[in-house]
């Protein structure tokens, strides 16, 4: 029988700490192959600079931190949510537009507006939503420090 691959496992969670009430929500779905390999574009530009008339000297440039990965992470996995924006006259909206796709909430927007959106957010609120991202594509957390073996003075 031929491999039949099933649509990525969606997760419903409450956001408690940001909202003790429990109406606010965020689903968030695990990751395909294509978008792990968008996240991991993000790493893929190093640049390295080995200067001879200064020994030694290595230079060493990235193009990423720690927020953009995270929100990066949330862009590619984020489902659904109801957080809404208050505007200026009172009126509110949903902060991120939803699209369904067969059956299932698909994020509506191009990636800088769903960075714009995310901008108004609270950091406390947005690490919140990347935790239950990592929660369900935990292979997407960094490696854990290893053990290390004890030393002997001598």
């Amino acid at each position: 029988m031929a491999l039949k691959i099933a649509f990525p496992v969606e997760k419903s969670f409450k956001l408690d700490k940001a909202d003790p009430t429990g109406e606010t929500y965020v689903v968030v779905r695990q990751a395909t192959y294509g978008e792990h390999a968008k996240r991991d574009e993000m790493f893929s530009e190093t640049t390295r600079i080995y200067d001879d008339q200064e020994k030694g000297r290595v230079q060493v440039k990235q193009k990423w931190n720690l927020p953009d990965v995270w929100k990066k992470e949330i862009f590619l996995t984020l489902c659904d949510c109801n957080i809404e924006r208050v505007a200026a006259d009172g009126t509110s909206s949903l902060l991120f537009q939803f699209v369904n796709h067969g059956g299932h909430s698909r994020l509506n927007m191009k990636e800088g507006a769903f960075s714009e959106a995310l901008g108004f957010m609270p950091l406390d609120v947005a690490l919140e939503i990347h935790e239950k991202v990592m929660e369900v594509n935990p292979d997407w957390a960094p490696p854990a420090p290893e053990a290390s073996a004890p030393t002997s003075g001598s």
